[in-house]
């Protein structure tokens, strides 16, 4: 009976744990999101309209070839503090993509790493 205990109580230390660190992977990945949004809209401040598609997350680190002479002048990046782009907790990179001329959407794909998934992590972009 004794040993019965310990090892229920051996499952549910370990089904914690793993609860735990799945939302210590989406805390983060919820943070580095709020990041990556507050470095965009700086860029859409600065240069004037948000980073395209095919400009995506690069724009943050680099002035895209693509710029007019006038937004050119006005990129003042790179945009995020290191010189490299993070990747979501389970090693995926984020997604990027603008919806409309003032509004964008970034994402994480989740632990299964796929998009369009009930595990996708994504926030408003207010």
């Amino acid at each position: 009976m004794l040993a019965l205990l310990i090892v229920a109580a051996s499952f549910a230390s370990m089904f914690s744990y793993c609860s735990h660190s799945h939302c210590t992977y989406e805390n983060s990945a919820r943070s580095q999101i709020g990041m990556l949004q507050m470095a965009v809209k700086r860029y859409a401040l600065e240069v004037g309209m948000l980073p395209t598609n095919s400009q995506g997350f690069e724009s943050l680190l680099a002035a895209p070839h693509d710029l007019t002479a006038v937004e050119s002048e006005q990129w003042r990046g790179p945009y995020l503090d290191k010189l490299q782009l993070p990747v979501d907790p389970w090693n995926n990179p984020y997604r990027y993509c603008r919806t409309s001329a003032k509004e964008f959407r970034i994402w994480s794909r989740g632990a299964d790493g796929l998009s369009g998934t009930r595990d996708d992590i994504t926030l408003p972009s207010s």
